[in-house]
């Protein structure tokens, strides 16, 4: 039985085309069907689609003349077999895992629809970019929050209130066959925006939608797409407008949806005009004023920042100077002043709120520390500022931490009904400030020291807290700098940030000194997740964790970069293998965080069955289980050193041409450290090599290891009790 039949219509895009199908014949679910819709394709997609087809049978090819995709899709569903449907877009490509996701999640709740989470990934720069599916849903009216909730059916209010808000992609779902069928829901056919009305559709007439929060689908931003004559779109644009508007007119729905279809329309419009050309902008704004009521049209120039400040400096040139104040501007123009009100626009929240915390923070004491991890990324564990904050509890000292709801933390505190002061948000770097700082300005009256373990160096962050000179802001790291100084020399990190920085070892004391960092900025303790490290068993399983970093990479693309071909060499590296298995040792592979969606990879380890991939967000549970680490860069290297376990440093791709500057710099830092550290290799084999010798050796290191692996750590005694003492002096 065909339980997924995915649907590819196909034009023009032998460029992206391959990585596409890879991506789909890689599915862990293997009952699926491809159907691949050639639309009259003039380049070579065609052939890419027969050689792929002649590999694959599951692959269904198809080819006609171009008649648009809405038309190909319709063919698609017509000739799929499969219980549920897919759709995705042939320059686009998905996670491996997908498919059997979604499905599974279907049966569980017999759902007519599923959704997932999907990436954006940027051509022109190679860069991911989280997308958090339903943060743009909000009450049009009110721009609360709504919340969605994942593994289960959504409720038909929270339906409705998300409908033409959150983003009408139809490939990031799959439907029911039969239901699509029994309610005769298709494509519309001669139109751009052809998901728009069969989501509407498909939504309003299904029983029960559901939601996975998961990221599967990986949505690529063409640089060559984003620029294109808007004409056509437009009207197709003002059709598709009709159409939704004669749908919900003739189901009787709520005003919430006639919110909704504004939202639609405004932000569409902003959307086209973003894409057009400079010379096009003019004429489509004519068109806007033209289609969107006066209170859209405005709301669609606020959102674009299109202000009649920026025309008159641009009428007036040199006769124009604006000079900016807390609150408001000052205007000049041929000598005569004119103070104009400032606008916050999207911060005027968050603005509005921390105002409210300068002029009310003397009047609090200041007891109470804030704490959190890694907020831009949901993907990293938190752990190192969380057990701090259980220790600040434990002691009967005011904490509160701040968590992603996104997270395994959170999942994990919820089901354990640990939710006490912990400060939870659905939080990404499009958070809107409302959101955050209602939930956090009464805390923040009496906050004595913001603590972090990540720089959080990007500005969405990091807006939020240096803001008041009431606060101590520290940082307490989540993974030593030894081998990463270019956390230091580029700027990431640098003396004035943060008001204290945590540090581990005199070894590591001495880098920090080397670039500016002096001794009163430093707190001498080590960091405080080692704390649960201490005085633990014997792993019962003989074990390694495989854990290697991941460095940002130049313009060459990641396919083409050593650090994969590598990486992959060594999964199947025959003589580990061989030798895991007959001694019936297990290795775990946890991809670093960072990589999570960045490129697909078919890691095909069905046939190794003593290698298995783990989890980034499980990663604390083997490093305590494991008996051995192989690692290239990761400060994980430090909790194994911190346990008496060894480690194997395989640096796998210290020649490779796609490095970035500083991580070819970094690589170069650490071939003198071969000198410092033991068991530093270049040669997979010779790094496999060591491996099987600490095997053999029951995972035994010698008495000189053992103090270099000392040597980098101040105490190994209640770190974070000496690290609160050293806080509460401040």
């Amino acid at each position: 039985m065909v339980k997924v039949s995915i649907i590819v219509p196909v034009y023009n895009v032998e460029k992206y085309l391959g990585k596409c199908l890879e991506s789909l014949t890689a599915q862990t679910l293997k009952d699926i069907e491809i159907i691949c819709i050639n639309d009259g394709s003039t380049d070579d997609s065609l052939t890419v689609l027969q050689n792929f087809a002649a590999k694959d049978k599951r692959i269904k090819l198809i080819d006609k003349e171009n008649g648009g995709p809405g038309v190909a899709r319709n063919l698609g569903i017509k000739t799929a077999k499969g219980e549920y449907i897919g759709f995705v877009d042939p320059d686009d490509w998905v996670r491996e895992d997908m498919y059997e996701n979604m499905y599974a999640q279907a049966k569980r709740l017999d759902s007519d629809i599923v959704i997932c989470d999907y990436v954006r990934y940027e051509d022109w720069s190679g860069e991911i970019v989280p997308h958090c599916f339903f943060q743009r849903a909000v009450k049009y009216n009110t721009s609360e929050p709504v919340d969605v909730p994942s593994g289960e059916n959504i409720d038909r209010e929270t339906l409705l209130e998300t409908l033409l808000i959150s983003p009408c992609y139809s490939v990031n779902r799959i439907y029911r066959r039969a239901f699509l069928q029994q309610n005769k829901i298709v494509y519309s056919e001669h139109y751009c925006y052809e998901d728009c009305p069969f989501v509407l559709q498909s939504h309003l007439a299904a029983q029960r939608v559901s939601f996975a929060d998961y990221a599967g689908y990986i949505y690529r931003l063409r640089q060559d797409s984003l620029v294109r004559g808007y004409a056509k779109k437009y009207m197709d644009f003002c059709e598709v407008v009709k159409l939704l508007e004669q749908i919900i007119a003739e189901r009787n729905l709520s005003e919430k949806m006639a919110l909704n279809l504004h939202y639609f329309r405004t932000m569409n419009m902003a959307w086209s005009y973003m894409q057009t050309t400079p010379e096009e902008k003019k004429s489509l704004l004519r068109q806007a004023r033209k289609f969107l009521t006066a209170k859209e049209y405005v709301a669609m120039k606020k959102y674009l920042q299109i202000r009649l400040r920026d025309k008159l400096k641009k009428i007036l040139g040199v006769f124009v100077s604006v000079k900016k104040k807390p609150r408001h501007k000052v205007v000049k123009v041929l000598g005569l002043s004119f103070k104009l009100k400032r606008r916050c626009g999207r911060l005027g929240a968050e603005q509005h709120y921390i105002r409210q915390v300068r002029e009310n923070c003397k009047k609090y004491p200041k007891d109470t520390y804030l704490l959190f991890d890694c907020l831009h990324d949901e993907n990293v564990e938190a752990i190192d500022a969380y057990c701090l904050f259980e220790e600040m509890r434990a002691q009967g000292i005011p904490a509160y931490y701040v968590v992603r709801k996104q997270t395994a933390l959170y999942r994990r505190l919820e089901v354990e009904n640990k939710l006490e002061n912990i400060i939870a948000l659905t939080f990404s770097s499009r958070t809107h400030p409302n959101e955050f700082m209602q939930k956090i300005k009464d805390v923040l009256l009496r906050t004595k020291c913001i603590l972090t373990s990540f720089g959080e160096n990007s500005g969405s962050v990091e807006m939020f807290f240096r803001r008041c000179p009431a606060w101590k802001y520290i940082f307490i790291q989540h993974g030593t700098i030894f081998m990463k100084e270019s956390v230091l020399y580029n700027g990431y990190l640098f003396p004035k940030k943060f008001d204290k920085f945590l540090v581990c070892s005199d070894r590591e004391e001495s880098i920090w000194k080397k670039y500016g960092f002096t001794e009163d900025k430093l707190l001498k303790v080590g960091l405080p997740r080692w704390d649960l490290l201490k005085n633990l068993p014997q792993p019962q399983e003989k074990s390694i964790l495989l854990m290697l970093t991941w460095r940002q990479l130049n313009a060459v693309s990641f396919d083409d970069s050593l650090y994969k071909k590598r990486l992959l060499s060594l999964l199947h590296n025959k003589k580990l293998q061989k030798y895991l298995k007959q001694h019936d040792i297990n290795l775990y592979f946890a991809p670093h965080h960072a990589l999570a969606g960045n490129s697909h990879i078919n890691f095909d380890l069905s046939k190794e069955g003593n290698i298995q991939i783990i989890e980034g967000g499980k990663v604390s549970h083997y490093i305590r289980q494991c008996s051995a680490m192989m690692t290239d860069f990761s400060s994980v290297a430090f909790d194994f050193m911190f346990q008496h376990k060894p480690v194997v440093f395989y640096m796998l791709d210290r020649d490779d041409v796609a490095l970035g500057e500083y991580d070819r710099e970094d690589l170069q830092k650490f071939d003198y450290k071969q000198y410092i550290l033991p068991d530093v290799f270049f040669d997979e084999e010779k790094a496999v090599e060591r491996l099987i010798e600490y095997c053999e050796n029951n995972f035994e290191i010698d008495e000189n290891t053992q103090k270099i692996y000392d040597s980098f750590f101040y105490t190994k005694e209640n770190i974070r009790r000496q690290l609160i003492e050293k806080l509460e002096q401040l």
